[in-house]
């Protein structure tokens, strides 16, 4: 059973905590185009921001599951434990913290808006097509409940893979592209998927498990060749 958002009728129960329950979005929207010029600056001054602010967008959206509709960025709990101590989100701490200023100066801009907003931009920055903000996300309280989305790891590598790209209700194609995203680079580009053809450079176990199975590995040639 997902969000209590979701439930239907008129006897709807209060909901428990294992719903992790989110405060109502708010029917009015701050202006987003102060706190993006803020952090657009911010990645003028140091280009290493654009995969910093990409990968803390990615890795907290990442919990999203269609299965219940639970996790995603919305709350925001990668600020709290047992999120923040995951190994997958090492560094995002860091990047984090580089955005509280400009939640300081925006207070009314939510965590999780604010983090999905840097990671938008930083991805525009790198080269990526410009997109429609879509703002109104909230904070949670804290972290309680997130146990319960932390990665699941399978052996091998490949299946842990493919389950999280079902679990998310990707296609293939979109659960592939999302390790092309800029994780040490400015730009956003092939690259990686050339290298990972070419076995140019280090790879993890996730990274190398796309190699090994026909789907994936078809998506990774489809990128590699692919210019535009």
């Amino acid at each position: 059973m997902g969000p209590g958002s979701r439930c239907l009728g008129n006897d709807i129960p209060d909901a428990q905590w294992w719903q992790m329950p989110l405060p109502e979005s708010p029917t009015t929207k701050p202006s987003y185009i102060e706190p993006r010029s803020m952090i657009q600056g911010m990645i003028d001054e140091d280009n290493t921001q654009i995969a910093a602010f990409s990968n803390l967008a990615y890795q907290c959206a990442s919990t999203f599951r269609e299965t219940n509709y639970m996790g995603g960025c919305n709350g925001a709990r990668i600020r709290f434990s047992p999120e923040s101590e995951w190994e997958t989100n090492e560094g995002t701490s860091d990047a984090l913290a580089d955005l509280e200023a400009v939640r300081t100066t925006y207070p009314d801009v939510s965590y999780a808006d604010l983090i999905v907003l840097a990671g938008q931009t930083a991805i525009e920055a790198a080269g990526g097509l410009a997109m429609a903000f879509c703002g109104g996300r909230v904070d949670a309280a804290s972290g309680e409940g997130s146990d319960t989305l932390a990665p699941r790891v399978y052996q091998p590598a490949v299946v842990s893979v493919k389950d999280d790209i079902e679990v998310k209700g990707l296609s293939v194609v979109e659960g592939v592209a999302l390790f092309g995203r800029p994780k040490t680079s400015a730009t956003l580009s092939n690259q990686f998927f050339i290298d990972l053809k070419n076995g140019t450079g280090t790879f993890s176990a996730e990274e190398l498990a796309l190699l090994e199975d026909d789907d994936l590995s078809a998506a990774v040639d489809s990128f590699a060749a692919d210019e535009a």
